[in-house]
Protein backbone atom coordinates (compact mmCIF):
# COMPACT_ATOMS: atom_id res chain seq x y z
CA UNK A 1 0.00 0.00 0.00
CA UNK A 2 1.47 3.39 -0.99
CA UNK A 3 2.09 6.21 1.51
CA UNK A 4 -0.42 8.31 -0.41
CA UNK A 5 -3.14 5.67 0.03
CA UNK A 6 -2.34 5.30 3.72
CA UNK A 7 -2.55 9.05 4.15
CA UNK A 8 -5.93 9.23 2.42
CA UNK A 9 -7.34 6.47 4.61
CA UNK A 10 -5.90 8.13 7.75
CA UNK A 11 -7.59 11.44 6.98
CA UNK A 12 -10.76 9.61 5.97
CA UNK A 13 -10.91 7.91 9.36
CA UNK A 14 -10.44 11.26 11.09
CA UNK A 15 -13.24 12.83 9.04
CA UNK A 16 -15.77 10.01 9.39
CA UNK A 17 -15.27 10.04 13.14
CA UNK A 18 -17.17 13.32 13.11
CA UNK A 19 -20.24 11.72 11.53
CA UNK A 20 -19.92 8.18 12.84
CA UNK A 21 -23.59 8.09 13.84
CA UNK A 22 -24.84 9.03 10.35
CA UNK A 23 -27.22 6.60 8.68
CA UNK A 24 -25.30 4.79 5.93
CA UNK A 25 -28.46 2.98 4.80
CA UNK A 26 -28.66 4.96 1.57
CA UNK A 27 -31.46 2.95 -0.02
CA UNK A 28 -33.47 2.79 3.22
CA UNK A 29 -33.93 -0.97 3.18
CA UNK A 30 -33.29 -1.34 6.89
CA UNK A 31 -29.71 -2.58 6.66
CA UNK A 32 -26.28 -1.37 5.58
CA UNK A 33 -24.93 -3.77 3.01
CA UNK A 34 -23.19 -4.09 -0.33
CA UNK A 35 -26.05 -2.36 -2.13
CA UNK A 36 -25.34 0.84 -0.19
CA UNK A 37 -21.64 0.62 -0.95
CA UNK A 38 -22.42 0.14 -4.65
CA UNK A 39 -24.67 3.22 -4.57
CA UNK A 40 -22.10 5.52 -2.98
CA UNK A 41 -19.44 4.21 -5.35
CA UNK A 42 -21.73 4.92 -8.31
CA UNK A 43 -22.16 8.49 -7.09
CA UNK A 44 -18.39 8.95 -6.59
CA UNK A 45 -17.13 12.30 -7.89
CA UNK A 46 -20.60 13.73 -8.43
CA UNK A 47 -21.64 17.12 -7.16
CA UNK A 48 -25.24 16.85 -8.39
CA UNK A 49 -27.62 14.01 -9.28
CA UNK A 50 -26.94 11.88 -6.22
CA UNK A 51 -28.90 10.84 -3.16
CA UNK A 52 -28.26 13.59 -0.59
CA UNK A 53 -28.01 10.96 2.14
CA UNK A 54 -24.81 9.68 0.53
CA UNK A 55 -22.94 12.96 1.22
CA UNK A 56 -22.17 12.20 4.84
CA UNK A 57 -19.79 15.11 5.45
CA UNK A 58 -22.14 17.48 3.56
CA UNK A 59 -19.27 19.03 1.60
CA UNK A 60 -21.23 19.01 -1.67
CA UNK A 61 -19.43 16.12 -3.37
CA UNK A 62 -19.38 12.36 -3.05
CA UNK A 63 -15.74 11.63 -2.29
CA UNK A 64 -13.41 9.08 -0.71
CA UNK A 65 -14.57 10.01 2.77
CA UNK A 66 -18.13 9.00 1.97
CA UNK A 67 -17.02 5.72 0.37
CA UNK A 68 -14.80 4.80 3.30
CA UNK A 69 -17.55 5.60 5.77
CA UNK A 70 -20.10 3.32 4.08
CA UNK A 71 -17.47 0.57 3.74
CA UNK A 72 -16.77 0.80 7.45
CA UNK A 73 -20.48 0.39 8.25
CA UNK A 74 -21.30 -2.58 5.96
CA UNK A 75 -22.83 -5.39 8.01
CA UNK A 76 -24.17 -3.13 10.75
CA UNK A 77 -27.72 -2.00 11.48
CA UNK A 78 -28.54 1.68 10.97
CA UNK A 79 -29.87 3.72 13.89
CA UNK A 80 -33.64 3.53 14.07
CA UNK A 81 -35.70 6.69 13.70
CA UNK A 82 -39.42 5.97 14.18
CA UNK A 83 -41.58 6.57 11.11
CA UNK A 84 -44.99 5.40 9.92
CA UNK A 85 -44.78 1.65 9.57
CA UNK A 86 -45.74 -0.15 6.37
CA UNK A 87 -46.52 -3.82 6.78
CA UNK A 88 -44.64 -6.57 5.01
CA UNK A 89 -41.73 -4.58 3.56
CA UNK A 90 -39.06 -6.06 5.80
CA UNK A 91 -38.24 -2.74 7.51
CA UNK A 92 -38.75 -1.95 11.20
CA UNK A 93 -40.05 1.61 10.83
CA UNK A 94 -41.39 1.98 14.37
CA UNK A 95 -38.17 0.66 16.00
CA UNK A 96 -39.87 -2.13 17.96
CA UNK A 97 -37.45 -4.75 16.68
CA UNK A 98 -39.73 -6.28 14.07
CA UNK A 99 -41.54 -5.49 10.87
CA UNK A 100 -45.26 -4.93 11.20
CA UNK A 101 -47.27 -8.01 10.27
CA UNK A 102 -49.73 -7.57 7.42
CA UNK A 103 -53.42 -8.12 8.17
CA UNK A 104 -55.16 -11.45 7.78
CA UNK A 105 -58.86 -11.97 8.27
CA UNK A 106 -61.82 -14.18 7.56
CA UNK A 107 -63.83 -11.05 6.77
CA UNK A 108 -64.91 -10.84 3.14
CA UNK A 109 -63.15 -8.36 0.87
CA UNK A 110 -66.59 -6.72 0.59
CA UNK A 111 -70.01 -8.11 1.51
CA UNK A 112 -70.83 -9.41 -2.01
CA UNK A 113 -67.49 -11.17 -2.53
CA UNK A 114 -68.04 -14.91 -2.95
CA UNK A 115 -65.98 -17.93 -3.81
CA UNK A 116 -62.41 -18.97 -3.23
CA UNK A 117 -61.03 -15.41 -3.27
CA UNK A 118 -63.72 -13.82 -1.11
CA UNK A 119 -61.51 -13.25 1.94
CA UNK A 120 -58.84 -11.22 0.16
CA UNK A 121 -57.76 -8.39 2.47
CA UNK A 122 -57.00 -5.89 -0.28
CA UNK A 123 -55.86 -2.50 1.02
CA UNK A 124 -57.91 -2.57 4.22
CA UNK A 125 -56.56 -0.18 6.87
CA UNK A 126 -53.91 1.26 4.58
CA UNK A 127 -53.11 4.57 2.99
CA UNK A 128 -55.69 6.16 0.70
CA UNK A 129 -54.40 7.39 -2.66
CA UNK A 130 -56.75 9.81 -4.40
CA UNK A 131 -56.29 9.55 -8.17
CA UNK A 132 -56.61 13.09 -9.50
CA UNK A 133 -55.51 12.74 -13.13
CA UNK A 134 -55.52 10.37 -16.09
CA UNK A 135 -51.77 10.45 -16.68
CA UNK A 136 -49.86 7.21 -17.20
CA UNK A 137 -47.61 7.91 -14.21
CA UNK A 138 -46.55 10.51 -11.68
CA UNK A 139 -48.15 12.16 -8.68
CA UNK A 140 -51.90 11.66 -8.55
CA UNK A 141 -51.88 8.85 -11.13
CA UNK A 142 -53.23 5.32 -10.80
CA UNK A 143 -49.73 3.96 -11.40
CA UNK A 144 -48.48 5.86 -8.34
CA UNK A 145 -50.95 3.97 -6.16
CA UNK A 146 -50.29 0.64 -7.85
CA UNK A 147 -46.50 1.00 -7.52
CA UNK A 148 -46.59 1.92 -3.82
CA UNK A 149 -45.87 -0.50 -0.97
CA UNK A 150 -48.01 -1.56 1.94
CA UNK A 151 -51.80 -1.65 2.27
CA UNK A 152 -53.39 1.00 0.07
CA UNK A 153 -56.73 1.92 -1.46
CA UNK A 154 -56.94 3.68 -4.83
CA UNK A 155 -59.97 5.96 -5.15
CA UNK A 156 -60.72 8.34 -7.99
CA UNK A 157 -61.52 12.04 -8.14
CA UNK A 158 -61.66 11.93 -11.95
CA UNK A 159 -63.32 9.82 -14.62
CA UNK A 160 -62.12 9.09 -18.15
CA UNK A 161 -59.58 6.98 -20.03
CA UNK A 162 -56.06 6.20 -18.84
CA UNK A 163 -53.98 5.55 -21.96
CA UNK A 164 -50.99 3.48 -20.88
CA UNK A 165 -47.43 3.71 -22.15
CA UNK A 166 -46.59 0.34 -20.54
CA UNK A 167 -48.38 -2.42 -18.66
CA UNK A 168 -49.82 -1.57 -15.24
CA UNK A 169 -48.15 -4.20 -13.08
CA UNK A 170 -49.32 -4.84 -9.51
CA UNK A 171 -46.20 -6.22 -7.85
CA UNK A 172 -46.81 -5.24 -4.22
CA UNK A 173 -49.61 -6.89 -2.20
CA UNK A 174 -52.52 -5.48 -0.21
CA UNK A 175 -54.25 -3.18 -2.67
CA UNK A 176 -57.84 -2.24 -3.44
CA UNK A 177 -58.65 -0.41 -6.68
CA UNK A 178 -62.13 1.05 -6.25
CA UNK A 179 -63.31 2.15 -9.69
CA UNK A 180 -66.83 2.69 -8.35
CA UNK A 181 -65.55 5.87 -6.68
CA UNK A 182 -64.77 7.58 -10.01
CA UNK A 183 -67.18 10.35 -11.06
CA UNK A 184 -68.69 10.75 -14.52
CA UNK A 185 -68.40 7.72 -16.76
CA UNK A 186 -65.97 5.89 -14.49
CA UNK A 187 -62.47 4.69 -15.33
CA UNK A 188 -61.38 3.02 -18.57
CA UNK A 189 -57.85 1.69 -19.10
CA UNK A 190 -56.45 1.40 -22.62
CA UNK A 191 -53.25 -0.49 -23.37
CA UNK A 192 -50.11 1.00 -24.90
CA UNK A 193 -50.51 -0.86 -28.18
CA UNK A 194 -48.36 -3.84 -27.17
CA UNK A 195 -48.51 -6.13 -24.18
CA UNK A 196 -51.08 -6.61 -21.46
CA UNK A 197 -53.13 -3.81 -19.90
CA UNK A 198 -53.14 -4.91 -16.25
CA UNK A 199 -50.86 -7.60 -14.78
CA UNK A 200 -51.52 -8.93 -11.28
CA UNK A 201 -48.30 -10.45 -9.91
CA UNK A 202 -48.92 -10.57 -6.16
CA UNK A 203 -51.46 -11.53 -3.52
CA UNK A 204 -54.37 -9.80 -1.78
CA UNK A 205 -55.62 -7.72 -4.69
CA UNK A 206 -59.19 -6.42 -4.96
CA UNK A 207 -60.16 -4.84 -8.30
CA UNK A 208 -63.69 -3.47 -8.71
CA UNK A 209 -65.71 -1.49 -11.26
CA UNK A 210 -62.97 -0.76 -13.79
CA UNK A 211 -63.22 -0.98 -17.59
CA UNK A 212 -60.21 -2.31 -19.51
CA UNK A 213 -60.30 -2.25 -23.31
CA UNK A 214 -56.95 -3.40 -24.63
CA UNK A 215 -56.80 -3.43 -28.43
CA UNK A 216 -54.37 -4.81 -31.02
CA UNK A 217 -50.68 -5.24 -30.21
CA UNK A 218 -48.90 -8.58 -29.89
CA UNK A 219 -50.32 -11.44 -27.80
CA UNK A 220 -52.04 -9.52 -25.01
CA UNK A 221 -54.71 -9.63 -22.31
CA UNK A 222 -56.93 -7.10 -20.61
CA UNK A 223 -56.02 -8.80 -17.30
CA UNK A 224 -53.23 -11.30 -16.71
CA UNK A 225 -52.93 -12.97 -13.30
CA UNK A 226 -49.62 -14.80 -13.58
CA UNK A 227 -46.04 -14.86 -12.33
CA UNK A 228 -43.58 -17.59 -13.21
CA UNK A 229 -42.67 -19.63 -10.13
CA UNK A 230 -44.59 -17.44 -7.65
CA UNK A 231 -47.82 -18.40 -5.87
CA UNK A 232 -50.51 -15.73 -6.35
CA UNK A 233 -53.56 -15.88 -4.07
CA UNK A 234 -56.42 -13.94 -2.47
CA UNK A 235 -57.53 -12.05 -5.57
CA UNK A 236 -60.98 -10.70 -6.48
CA UNK A 237 -61.90 -9.20 -9.86
CA UNK A 238 -65.45 -7.87 -9.50
CA UNK A 239 -67.81 -5.97 -11.80
CA UNK A 240 -65.19 -5.10 -14.42
CA UNK A 241 -65.75 -4.69 -18.17
CA UNK A 242 -62.96 -6.36 -20.11
CA UNK A 243 -62.57 -6.59 -23.86
CA UNK A 244 -60.41 -6.56 -27.00
CA UNK A 245 -57.55 -8.84 -25.92
CA UNK A 246 -55.68 -10.70 -28.64
CA UNK A 247 -54.47 -13.80 -26.74
CA UNK A 248 -57.29 -14.09 -24.25
CA UNK A 249 -59.23 -11.24 -22.73
CA UNK A 250 -58.48 -12.70 -19.26
CA UNK A 251 -55.91 -15.25 -18.17
CA UNK A 252 -54.72 -16.87 -14.98
CA UNK A 253 -51.53 -18.90 -15.33
CA UNK A 254 -48.92 -20.66 -13.21
CA UNK A 255 -49.75 -21.12 -9.48
CA UNK A 256 -52.89 -18.99 -9.01
CA UNK A 257 -55.16 -19.97 -6.12
CA UNK A 258 -57.99 -18.60 -4.01
CA UNK A 259 -59.28 -16.36 -6.78
CA UNK A 260 -62.78 -15.05 -7.48
CA UNK A 261 -63.60 -13.66 -10.92
CA UNK A 262 -67.18 -12.46 -10.55
CA UNK A 263 -69.83 -10.30 -12.19
CA UNK A 264 -67.65 -9.18 -15.12
CA UNK A 265 -68.37 -8.67 -18.81
CA UNK A 266 -65.62 -10.41 -20.81
CA UNK A 267 -66.20 -9.72 -24.48
CA UNK A 268 -64.94 -9.43 -28.04
CA UNK A 269 -61.65 -11.28 -27.94
CA UNK A 270 -60.11 -10.01 -31.20
CA UNK A 271 -59.89 -12.67 -33.89
CA UNK A 272 -57.74 -11.95 -36.95
CA UNK A 273 -55.65 -9.29 -35.25
CA UNK A 274 -52.04 -9.32 -33.99
CA UNK A 275 -51.72 -12.73 -32.35
CA UNK A 276 -48.60 -14.63 -33.37
CA UNK A 277 -50.66 -17.70 -34.33
CA UNK A 278 -53.05 -15.77 -36.58
CA UNK A 279 -56.81 -15.64 -36.01
CA UNK A 280 -57.30 -16.22 -32.29
CA UNK A 281 -60.51 -14.95 -30.64
CA UNK A 282 -60.41 -16.32 -27.08
CA UNK A 283 -62.21 -15.31 -23.91
CA UNK A 284 -60.75 -16.74 -20.70
CA UNK A 285 -58.11 -19.30 -19.83
CA UNK A 286 -57.97 -20.49 -16.22
CA UNK A 287 -54.75 -22.32 -15.42
CA UNK A 288 -52.13 -23.51 -15.16
CA UNK A 289 -51.26 -27.17 -14.75
CA UNK A 290 -47.76 -26.14 -13.52
CA UNK A 291 -46.48 -23.48 -11.17
CA UNK A 292 -43.54 -22.40 -13.30
CA UNK A 293 -41.79 -22.92 -16.61
CA UNK A 294 -39.81 -25.71 -14.91
CA UNK A 295 -43.09 -27.66 -14.89
CA UNK A 296 -42.18 -29.51 -11.70
CA UNK A 297 -44.72 -27.96 -9.28
CA UNK A 298 -48.51 -27.85 -9.30
CA UNK A 299 -50.19 -24.84 -10.81
CA UNK A 300 -53.57 -23.16 -10.41
CA UNK A 301 -56.58 -24.39 -8.48
CA UNK A 302 -59.36 -23.14 -6.20
CA UNK A 303 -60.71 -20.60 -8.68
CA UNK A 304 -64.29 -19.34 -8.56
CA UNK A 305 -65.68 -18.07 -11.86
CA UNK A 306 -69.23 -16.90 -11.32
CA UNK A 307 -71.91 -14.52 -12.59
CA UNK A 308 -69.87 -13.37 -15.60
CA UNK A 309 -71.16 -12.50 -19.07
CA UNK A 310 -69.01 -13.72 -21.97
CA UNK A 311 -69.90 -12.58 -25.48
CA UNK A 312 -68.36 -12.70 -28.96
CA UNK A 313 -65.30 -14.73 -27.93
CA UNK A 314 -64.54 -17.49 -30.43
CA UNK A 315 -63.62 -20.08 -27.77
CA UNK A 316 -62.51 -20.40 -24.11
CA UNK A 317 -65.62 -19.35 -22.27
CA UNK A 318 -63.78 -20.46 -20.18
CA UNK A 319 -60.99 -22.97 -20.94
CA UNK A 320 -59.96 -24.78 -17.73
CA UNK A 321 -56.43 -26.17 -17.50
CA UNK A 322 -55.74 -26.26 -13.78
CA UNK A 323 -54.12 -28.61 -11.27
CA UNK A 324 -57.27 -28.76 -9.19
CA UNK A 325 -60.75 -27.29 -8.93
CA UNK A 326 -62.48 -24.47 -10.80
CA UNK A 327 -66.04 -23.63 -9.75
CA UNK A 328 -68.03 -22.31 -12.75
CA UNK A 329 -71.37 -21.01 -11.49
CA UNK A 330 -74.20 -18.89 -12.95
CA UNK A 331 -72.39 -17.53 -16.01
CA UNK A 332 -73.83 -16.54 -19.38
CA UNK A 333 -71.90 -17.22 -22.59
CA UNK A 334 -73.04 -15.99 -26.01
CA UNK A 335 -71.93 -16.33 -29.64
CA UNK A 336 -68.89 -18.56 -29.51
CA UNK A 337 -67.38 -19.93 -32.68
CA UNK A 338 -67.43 -23.58 -31.63
CA UNK A 339 -67.48 -25.30 -28.25
CA UNK A 340 -68.29 -22.95 -25.39
CA UNK A 341 -66.01 -24.36 -22.68
CA UNK A 342 -63.11 -26.85 -22.70
CA UNK A 343 -61.53 -28.86 -19.89
CA UNK A 344 -57.94 -29.38 -21.03
CA UNK A 345 -55.82 -32.28 -19.72
CA UNK A 346 -52.73 -31.53 -21.79
CA UNK A 347 -49.35 -31.92 -19.99
CA UNK A 348 -51.14 -32.24 -16.66
CA UNK A 349 -49.48 -32.81 -13.27
CA UNK A 350 -52.75 -33.41 -11.38
CA UNK A 351 -56.40 -34.07 -12.13
CA UNK A 352 -58.25 -31.08 -13.57
CA UNK A 353 -61.60 -30.60 -11.86
CA UNK A 354 -64.57 -28.43 -12.76
CA UNK A 355 -68.04 -27.81 -11.37
CA UNK A 356 -70.49 -26.40 -13.93
CA UNK A 357 -73.63 -25.21 -12.13
CA UNK A 358 -76.49 -23.06 -13.41
CA UNK A 359 -74.77 -21.70 -16.55
CA UNK A 360 -76.62 -20.41 -19.62
CA UNK A 361 -75.02 -20.95 -23.04
CA UNK A 362 -76.62 -19.19 -26.00
CA UNK A 363 -75.59 -19.45 -29.64
CA UNK A 364 -75.18 -16.45 -31.94
CA UNK A 365 -74.46 -15.69 -35.58
CA UNK A 366 -70.93 -17.20 -35.39
CA UNK A 367 -71.85 -20.32 -33.41
CA UNK A 368 -71.59 -23.81 -34.88
CA UNK A 369 -74.06 -26.02 -33.01
CA UNK A 370 -72.08 -28.19 -30.60
CA UNK A 371 -72.43 -29.27 -27.01
CA UNK A 372 -71.24 -26.70 -24.48
CA UNK A 373 -68.63 -28.62 -22.45
CA UNK A 374 -65.85 -30.75 -23.91
CA UNK A 375 -62.76 -32.42 -22.43
CA UNK A 376 -59.68 -32.37 -24.65
CA UNK A 377 -56.15 -33.78 -24.73
CA UNK A 378 -56.62 -36.78 -22.40
CA UNK A 379 -53.83 -36.99 -19.82
CA UNK A 380 -52.51 -39.35 -17.19
CA UNK A 381 -54.51 -37.81 -14.33
CA UNK A 382 -57.75 -37.29 -16.20
CA UNK A 383 -60.60 -34.96 -15.31
CA UNK A 384 -63.59 -34.74 -12.96
CA UNK A 385 -66.54 -32.75 -14.28
CA UNK A 386 -69.75 -32.11 -12.36
CA UNK A 387 -72.77 -30.64 -14.17
CA UNK A 388 -76.05 -29.39 -12.74
CA UNK A 389 -78.81 -27.22 -14.25
CA UNK A 390 -76.97 -25.90 -17.31
CA UNK A 391 -78.78 -24.83 -20.49
CA UNK A 392 -77.64 -24.60 -24.10
CA UNK A 393 -80.00 -22.66 -26.37
CA UNK A 394 -79.33 -22.69 -30.12
CA UNK A 395 -80.69 -20.40 -32.81
CA UNK A 396 -82.23 -23.40 -34.53
CA UNK A 397 -84.50 -23.85 -31.52
CA UNK A 398 -82.55 -26.80 -30.11
CA UNK A 399 -82.38 -26.78 -26.30
CA UNK A 400 -79.89 -28.93 -24.42
CA UNK A 401 -80.11 -29.63 -20.70
CA UNK A 402 -78.77 -32.16 -18.20
CA UNK A 403 -75.98 -34.45 -19.37
CA UNK A 404 -76.67 -33.39 -22.97
CA UNK A 405 -74.73 -30.16 -22.47
CA UNK A 406 -71.60 -32.36 -22.25
CA UNK A 407 -70.02 -33.75 -25.42
CA UNK A 408 -70.67 -37.49 -25.61
CA UNK A 409 -67.05 -38.66 -25.39
CA UNK A 410 -66.50 -36.34 -22.42
CA UNK A 411 -69.23 -37.95 -20.33
CA UNK A 412 -66.80 -40.58 -19.07
CA UNK A 413 -65.28 -37.79 -16.94
CA UNK A 414 -68.59 -36.69 -15.42
CA UNK A 415 -68.88 -37.34 -11.67
CA UNK A 416 -71.98 -37.72 -9.52
CA UNK A 417 -71.00 -35.44 -6.65
CA UNK A 418 -70.13 -31.79 -6.70
CA UNK A 419 -66.56 -31.08 -5.61
CA UNK A 420 -66.44 -28.94 -2.44
CA UNK A 421 -66.10 -25.19 -2.96
CA UNK A 422 -67.02 -22.08 -0.95
CA UNK A 423 -70.66 -21.11 -1.02
CA UNK A 424 -71.88 -18.90 -3.87
CA UNK A 425 -75.39 -17.45 -4.07
CA UNK A 426 -76.81 -19.60 -6.86
CA UNK A 427 -79.96 -19.39 -8.93
CA UNK A 428 -81.28 -21.46 -11.83
CA UNK A 429 -79.77 -21.14 -15.30
CA UNK A 430 -82.88 -19.32 -16.54
CA UNK A 431 -82.71 -16.84 -13.66
CA UNK A 432 -78.97 -16.42 -14.29
CA UNK A 433 -79.68 -15.10 -17.79
CA UNK A 434 -81.76 -12.20 -16.45
CA UNK A 435 -79.61 -11.55 -13.38
CA UNK A 436 -76.25 -11.41 -15.14
CA UNK A 437 -77.44 -9.35 -18.11
CA UNK A 438 -78.88 -6.87 -15.64
CA UNK A 439 -75.84 -6.28 -13.44
CA UNK A 440 -72.58 -7.69 -14.84
CA UNK A 441 -69.67 -5.45 -15.81
CA UNK A 442 -68.73 -1.93 -14.78
CA UNK A 443 -72.41 -1.17 -14.38
CA UNK A 444 -72.55 1.13 -11.33
CA UNK A 445 -70.85 3.98 -9.53
CA UNK A 446 -71.04 5.17 -5.95
CA UNK A 447 -72.20 8.77 -5.49
CA UNK A 448 -71.17 11.50 -3.06
CA UNK A 449 -74.07 10.39 -0.85
CA UNK A 450 -72.84 6.78 -0.77
CA UNK A 451 -75.69 5.52 -2.95
CA UNK A 452 -75.17 3.30 -5.98
CA UNK A 453 -76.27 4.54 -9.40
CA UNK A 454 -76.36 2.87 -12.83
CA UNK A 455 -73.81 3.84 -15.51
CA UNK A 456 -73.12 1.20 -18.14
CA UNK A 457 -71.21 2.57 -21.09
CA UNK A 458 -72.49 2.24 -24.65
CA UNK A 459 -70.14 -0.66 -25.47
CA UNK A 460 -71.47 -2.81 -22.62
CA UNK A 461 -75.01 -1.73 -23.49
CA UNK A 462 -74.45 -2.91 -27.07
CA UNK A 463 -73.01 -6.23 -25.85
CA UNK A 464 -75.98 -6.88 -23.56
CA UNK A 465 -78.43 -5.97 -26.33
CA UNK A 466 -76.62 -8.36 -28.71
CA UNK A 467 -77.10 -11.19 -26.21
CA UNK A 468 -80.77 -10.41 -25.75
CA UNK A 469 -81.51 -9.93 -29.47
CA UNK A 470 -79.21 -12.61 -30.88
CA UNK A 471 -77.19 -10.07 -32.88
CA UNK A 472 -73.56 -8.96 -33.21
CA UNK A 473 -70.46 -10.88 -34.28
CA UNK A 474 -66.88 -11.84 -33.42
CA UNK A 475 -64.65 -8.93 -34.46
CA UNK A 476 -61.07 -8.48 -35.64
CA UNK A 477 -60.57 -4.86 -34.61
CA UNK A 478 -62.28 -2.35 -32.28
CA UNK A 479 -62.90 -0.04 -35.24
CA UNK A 480 -65.59 -2.48 -36.44
CA UNK A 481 -67.75 -1.51 -33.46
CA UNK A 482 -66.85 2.16 -33.12
CA UNK A 483 -63.59 1.90 -31.16
CA UNK A 484 -62.84 3.50 -27.82
CA UNK A 485 -65.26 5.95 -26.22
CA UNK A 486 -64.79 9.45 -24.91
CA UNK A 487 -65.51 9.00 -21.21
CA UNK A 488 -67.11 11.81 -19.21
CA UNK A 489 -64.66 13.04 -16.53
CA UNK A 490 -67.50 14.04 -14.21
CA UNK A 491 -67.38 16.30 -11.15
CA UNK A 492 -65.48 14.98 -8.13
CA UNK A 493 -67.12 14.92 -4.71
CA UNK A 494 -65.93 17.53 -2.22
CA UNK A 495 -63.47 15.84 0.14
CA UNK A 496 -62.03 18.45 2.50
CA UNK A 497 -59.61 16.17 4.33
CA UNK A 498 -58.62 14.16 1.23
CA UNK A 499 -59.27 10.82 2.93
CA UNK A 500 -61.25 9.38 0.01
CA UNK A 501 -64.67 9.84 1.64
CA UNK A 502 -66.91 12.69 0.42
CA UNK A 503 -67.87 15.40 2.89
CA UNK A 504 -71.54 14.79 2.12
CA UNK A 505 -71.35 11.14 3.09
CA UNK A 506 -69.19 11.77 6.16
CA UNK A 507 -71.60 14.41 7.39
CA UNK A 508 -74.65 12.17 7.04
CA UNK A 509 -72.86 9.24 8.72
CA UNK A 510 -71.65 11.27 11.69
CA UNK A 511 -67.98 11.39 10.73
CA UNK A 512 -65.75 14.46 10.70
CA UNK A 513 -64.84 15.61 7.19
CA UNK A 514 -62.01 17.71 8.60
CA UNK A 515 -60.25 14.69 10.10
CA UNK A 516 -58.59 11.83 8.20
CA UNK A 517 -60.50 8.87 9.61
CA UNK A 518 -60.73 6.56 6.60
CA UNK A 519 -58.80 3.71 8.27
CA UNK A 520 -60.92 3.76 11.46
CA UNK A 521 -63.85 1.42 12.00
CA UNK A 522 -66.66 3.38 13.64
CA UNK A 523 -69.04 0.44 14.08
CA UNK A 524 -66.33 -2.17 14.82
CA UNK A 525 -67.61 -4.59 12.18
CA UNK A 526 -64.18 -5.12 10.60
CA UNK A 527 -64.78 -2.88 7.60
CA UNK A 528 -63.00 0.48 7.83
CA UNK A 529 -64.93 3.71 7.29
CA UNK A 530 -63.76 4.11 3.71
CA UNK A 531 -64.73 0.53 2.94
CA UNK A 532 -68.21 1.26 4.27
CA UNK A 533 -68.44 4.16 1.82
CA UNK A 534 -67.12 2.14 -1.12
CA UNK A 535 -69.46 -0.75 -0.26
CA UNK A 536 -72.50 1.51 0.01
CA UNK A 537 -72.77 0.74 3.73
CA UNK A 538 -73.12 2.56 7.04
CA UNK A 539 -70.17 2.78 9.44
Amino acid sequence: MSKKTILIIFFAVLVIASFATADADINDDGKIDLSDLVLVTTYFGKTIGYDQEADFDTNGIIDIYDVVYVASRVGTTPPCTPTTEICGNGIDEDCDGKDQACPTTELKAFPEAEGFGANAVGGRGGRVYVITNLQDSGTGSLRECISASGPRICVFAVGGTIALSSVLSINNPYITIAGQSAPGGGITIRASGSGDSLAIKTHDVVLRYVTIRTGPGGDNHAISIAKNGVLLYNIVVDHCSLSWGTDEVVETWYAVRNVSIQWNIISEGLDCSTHSKGCHSKGIILGSYAGSELKNTLGGKDISFHHNLMAHNGERNPLIKTAGLTDVVNNVAYNVGGTFSHVDMDTQLAQVQANYVGNYFKSGPNTVEKTAIKAINPGAYGAAIYVLDNIVRYRSGTLLTGINVVESATRTYVVADRMPAPSISTVSANETYTLVLGDAGNSKGIGCDGQWYQRRDSIDTRIVNDVRQGTGKIINDPSEVGGWLNIDSGTPCTDTDHDGMPDQWENVKGLNYNVVDSSLDKDNDGYTNIEEYLNGGTP
